[in-house]
């Protein structure tokens, strides 16, 4: 593992969605991605069983990741696998399903990553599509909450769960958090979907989630993500990973307070 290489400590970046399909994990990746193709130090974490951002990023699944940590059987600096696309990992493992236990949790996962987030420019966590314990671990850490969702009714809703779950946390921290919403998989030939785009930015941003981006559908960046490359050198000029890399840059935008609308 390299040494130090950042002044200041790096933000952390939960991205939640209560329900699934709504690329939830391939967005976590995404910027994981975009930040190491920009040459940030990033470190990603898999808080979800399903072990799918593990298995994106070419990591291998064991118990030392981040069930050590949640756990307290293992520390952070023994939690870190170095993948092949050079972005830093604490991997899932099925494991991960059987902690039921919230007491201590929250504040383990945020005391292990104080004592590495100097070395890196970003770290991003992805959690299971649910509200359970691991989701609430994930967002007490979080400085910023990103919520994807599907132009669709059912990913609306998931909008309000991933807002209140985000405001509750507020209030058991004594702090705000920045946040944001994204639609992904987005189509805009049909009708129906460019209605819903238009409701879901208005209410994701009287939520306090305003929308930061719009992923658009496209074939490429599965194929990148299921032959565990880099999406932005595999397919740099598809629209999602083109839309991916303005989200990316948006967020750096308003985690250096450069953009308003956080």
């Amino acid at each position: 593992m390299k040494g130090k290489t950042t002044a200041q400590q790096a933000p952390i970046i939960t991205v939640a969605a209560i329900k699934g399909g709504t690329a939830k994990t391939v967005t976590t990746a995404a910027l994981a991605q975009a930040a190491a193709f920009k040459g940030a130090r990033v470190l990603a974490l898999d808080m979800d069983p399903q072990a799918n951002l593990t298995a994106i990023l070419g990591a291998k699944q064991t118990q030392a990741g981040t069930y050590s940590l949640l756990t307290g059987s293992g520390t952070a600096e023994g939690a870190i696998q170095e993948t092949p696309q050079g972005i830093d990992i604490m991997e899932a493992c099925r494991d991960l399903s059987t902690i039921t236990e919230e007491r201590g949790m929250a504040l383990r996962i945020l005391k292990a990553l104080e004592t590495v987030r100097d070395r890196y420019s970003l770290i991003l966590i992805d959690v299971p599509p649910s509200a359970g314990v691991l989701v609430y671990a994930a967002l007490y850490a979080a400085d910023m909450v990103i919520a994807p969702t599907e132009a669709d009714p059912a990913g609306l809703q998931g909008l309000y769960n991933i807002a209140d779950l985000t405001e509750r946390m507020a209030k058991a921290r004594k702090r705000s958090y920045k946040a944001g919403a994204i639609i992904t998989r987005y189509d805009g030939r049909p009708k129906l979907n460019r209605h819903l785009h238009g409701v879901i930015e208005a209410k994701a941003g009287a939520l306090g989630f305003p929308l930061l981006a719009t992923i658009r559908n496209g074939v490429p960046i599965k194929e990148a993500m299921a032959m565990q490359e880099n999406i932005f050198t595999y397919c740099p000029k598809a629209k999602p990973a083109l839309d991916y890399m303005g989200l990316y840059e948006t967020i750096m935008d308003i985690l250096k307070g450069e953009n308003t609308r956080a």
